[in-house]
Parts: C-alpha cells; structure tokens; sequence
C-alpha cells in the first residue's frame, strides 16, 4: 500500500467532487464506501453512498446553522456535524468534524463531501484557505489517515494530508488562494477517509476540516486555525441561526445512490 503521500494526485485532479443534491441547500454532506482506494470513487466501485441536507435554499449574511449527521452499514460508521457560517456577507466558513471507524477491521476507504451552495456574499476580492485537523485511534493500520481539499465555487484550493504513522494527532493547513466572488458563493470541503490493511475493528479516524475566508476579528478556537465551530458560542452570539435541524441519519445503501461528477479546469471563484 503506498503512502498517503503519494497519493494526493487523486485529489489534485482535485476538484472532483461527489455530486451532491442539485437543489439548493445550506448544507449538504454525502458519502461513499469505496472498494479501493480512489477519489472520486468510480461508480463500478461504489460499494454503499449515501447523503443528507438541511433544506435551506440560502445562508444571508449574519447566519450560521449546524447540521448533525449519522451515516453507516456493517462494514463503516460516519458521525459528527457540519456548521456553515456567514459573517456579514464578507467572511464566510464550511467547518465539519468527523469520524469514521472502521467497524471490520481491514483496508477501508470512505470519501466524503460536504457543501454548502449558497451563501449570500459581498462581491469582490476574496482569499481563501484550507486545513485538516485529525487522527487515528483503535489500531489503525500502517499510513492509515486522510487527505483533503476545499474548493471554492469551481477553484480547488491546496491538497492537505494527515498519516497516522507520521504524526497522530496531525494538523496541515493550505496555502491562501486569491480570486473573486459574487452575490452567492458556494464552499466545498472534500475528503477521503483510508484505513490500510492491519487496521483493528473498531478503528477511528477523526478529522475536522473545513474552507474559509476568514475574518482577522474573529480569534475562534485556536485548534481550529480560527474558524467559527460550534464551540465558539461567543462568536455567533450576534449571529441567527438559519435553522435547527434534527440530527439526520442515513443508511449507507448498497446502490451507488450518489453519483459523481467532475470539474474540468480550475478557475477564479465566479462560475
């Protein structure tokens, strides 16, 4: 099994994306088991996917809503929240924490989307970034851990890993990538969960991540490289909540449910 390292091309093509609901909701968080190693995972090797939203058709400014999640069948486990952000229309975040445990033991692959489609923005010049957080407990096996992305609208920001074997708990951030964007913008936080052959049942990989265009204001938790999370209660006492969903859970159904798609060419941030 090579390294986690060697493998960042399958997301440098990057900006292949699993092809979330169309319709447009705050937020949306899909999943797919994979029977190797490969992001996206084509759809002869899909082996269960599932995926859930919240329903709102847009987050304006000064917003935030939270989205728990459960997915899961026999073989994988995936739980934890996602909480999408708007500050004023300026400074926008698509935070997430997860984690998978590989409820067999063995070699196990779960890619991973979560996104949020519309959030009302002040059009201009805007830099975003990326990071991963994370680790592995339970007896994960040999360069078990996780490699990332965040895109932006159709630009895909920096790939980001974390291996287990090298550091646990691990924390990588991007590097800033500038463009512009407009009256609605749309963030995408995409990862790929591996589990290597030796991994124990009931082994876990946790993994915050997330995309922002952050606001220098805003200090945040600092294990999150000062995004907003649901933890960071002072931050969004100003803000609404745009919604309170119940927690959403979601079977990971054998036919290939969701579906993939591919962005072509990176871009500036506008469609």
């Amino acid at each position: 099994m090579k390294k986690l390292g060697l493998r960042l091309g399958i997301l440098l093509l990057g900006t292949l994306l699993l092809a979330l609901p169309k319709n447009a909701n705050a937020v949306s968080v899909a999943a797919v088991q994979c029977a190797v190693q490969q992001y996206p995972c084509l759809p002869a090797n899909i082996i269960a996917g599932g995926s859930l939203d919240n329903g709102i058709n847009l987050l304006p400014g000064n917003t935030f809503t939270i989205m728990p999640y459960a997915f899961g069948n026999a073989a994988v486990s995936f739980t934890g929240s996602v909480m999408a952000t708007d500050v004023s229309g300026i400074w926008t975040y698509l935070w997430a924490t997860g984690t998978a445990t590989d409820l067999l033991g063995g070699a196990l692959t779960l890619d991973v989307a979560f996104q949020q489609l519309n959030y009302v923005t002040a059009p201009g010049a805007a830099t975003y970034n990326d990071m991963i957080i994370g680790g592995c407990a339970g007896g994960t096996g040999a360069n078990s851990g996780a490699i990332a992305q965040g895109i932006v609208n159709a630009t895909g920001l920096s790939v980001i890993a974390g291996n287990c074997s090298n550091f646990n708990p691990f924390a990588s951030v991007g590097t800033p990538v500038g463009g512009t964007v407009g009256l609605f913008t749309s963030l995408t936080a995409a990862a790929q969960f591996v589990f290597t052959p030796g991994s124990l049942a009931g082994s876990t990989i946790t993994l915050p991540w997330g995309d922002d265009f952050p606001d220098p204001s805003i200090l945040g938790d600092p294990n999150s490289f000062g995004f907003i999370d649901p933890s960071d209660t002072t931050d969004i006492t100003n803000l609404g909540l745009a919604a309170a969903p119940e927690p959403g859970t979601m079977a990971l159904f054998g036919l290939a449910i969701v579906c993939l798609s591919c962005i072509g060419r990176r871009r500036l941030f506008n469609r």
